[in-house]
């Protein structure tokens, strides 16, 4: 099973099907797996349409939107045994905006409620993270959730810790069993027993863990070793598609940018996750943080990605008051030039995307003049006279 390949296979699919081939929003939003870690459920929308793709035969079904909600789509399906298997960070913000709303009386599953919880503590979803990639204000939901009831865990840096009862000498704290991974957790093989306050649980149980167990970076004999080599991972391996369209590409350059990202890998879950190797866990977390990768890389090289969607160049890019306008250079198969004036474009990862747009052929410099009327405050609604068909 690969979920990278899947995502951009239905992405795909998606894009050049005549029914949503128009919905530049419309993609793969989360995929749950079922009891034996195989795709099960793969739900995609857009602008005002969901739809169901079929794991093994790709066939799209639409999802009405009044039959849909978290409660029994996600938390029921995760108490029934399903995981997560990939949900962007749009869907993270909106599940935590409607516990936000609904908890506690408006949600029925709180079971699979906490099950996504505990997803989210072990894969790093905090309001920061979410903040960060979407330059939103997330409601801090974890602040409803700092306790454990008895028998429940919590898995954190690839650490299992299991609330097993209260202790009898201090009704305020909890006796719990902590084990280095989910194989121990299984052969109940555990490393310490230990008691905790209640209050703030989750946080206390977190914050035991960095204390004792996650090694501090200055007390990490192999740190030097292991940051050269994610630094040769992501420079010739995982963001070299990002390096060749980019406008720099100077190797010492590159090189400072990579040994960046390897120093937060290494402060990251995803490095002390120990139930899969290294590479695996490096690959995860780029793919989790590429919004903010790129957001480094402009930060630290001062470049730009040079193309988007492989073939899509920004030339210049404004404001119209609030709304962002870019000119763009589209190079078609054979090498000839269109230009477009981009209405609300978005970029998300090295993909582009816009609400509406005006096509100007090979025509450059008209594209050029309508570009500065727009970002001066102009309307284009009457700039193709007999060519109304332009405006998409």
């Amino acid at each position: 099973m690969d979920i990278k390949k899947t995502v951009k296979k239905v992405n795909k699919i998606l894009k050049n099907h005549e029914d949503y081939k128009d919905n530049e929003d419309m993609k793969v939003q989360y995929i749950l797996l079922d009891e034996n870690k195989k795709i099960n459920e793969i739900i995609c929308y857009g602008w005002d349409e969901m739809v169901r793709v079929d794991s093994k035969n790709y066939e799209i079904n639409p999802i009405a939107e009044w039959a849909y909600s978290y409660d029994t789509d996600i938390f029921e399906e995760l108490k029934d045994g399903k995981s997560i298997g990939y949900m962007t960070a749009d869907v993270h913000y909106d599940i935590w905006c409607r516990i936000d709303e609904w908890y506690p009386e408006d949600i029925n599953c709180k079971e699979g409620l906490d099950l996504y919880i505990q997803y989210c503590d072990k894969n790093g979803i905090t309001k920061e993270y979410l903040d960060k990639l979407l330059q939103l204000d997330t409601p801090n939901i974890m602040d409803k959730f700092t306790t454990l009831e008895i028998n429940q865990i919590l898995e954190y840096k690839g650490y299992i810790a299991h609330v097993i009862k209260l202790n009898p000498d201090n009704n305020q704290e909890n006796i719990i069993y902590l084990y280095k991974n989910n194989q121990d957790y299984a052969n109940g093989k555990y490393i310490e027993v230990i008691t905790l306050n209640q209050y703030n649980i989750r946080k206390n149980i977190k914050a035991y863990i960095d204390k004792n167990y996650s090694p501090k970076i200055n007390e990490n004999p192999n740190y030097e070793r292991e940051k050269a080599y994610f630094t040769f991972v992501l420079g010739y391996d995982l963001l070299q598609d990002m390096f060749k369209n980019s406008t720099v590409q100077e190797c010492d350059t590159i090189y400072d940018f990579c040994n960046y990202e390897s120093g937060k890998f290494l402060e990251s879950n995803e490095y002390y996750n120990l139930k899969f190797s290294s590479y695996q866990m490096l690959t995860e977390w780029v793919e989790k943080n590429k919004e903010m990768i790129f957001s480094d890389y402009k930060v630290k090289t001062h470049g730009e990605l040079e193309f988007y969607n492989g073939n899509i160049k920004i030339l210049n890019k404004g404001f119209r008051k609030d709304q962002p306008v870019a000119l763009l250079e589209k190079t078609i198969n054979d090498n000839t030039k269109e230009y477009l004036v981009a209405f609300y474009y978005e970029i998300t990862d090295d993909k582009i995307s816009w609400g509406y747009a005006y096509y100007y052929d090979n025509n450059k410099s008209k594209a050029e003049l309508d570009y500065k009327k727009a970002i001066n405050g102009n309307n284009l609604a009457h700039t193709f006279d007999n060519k109304k068909e332009n405006c998409l």
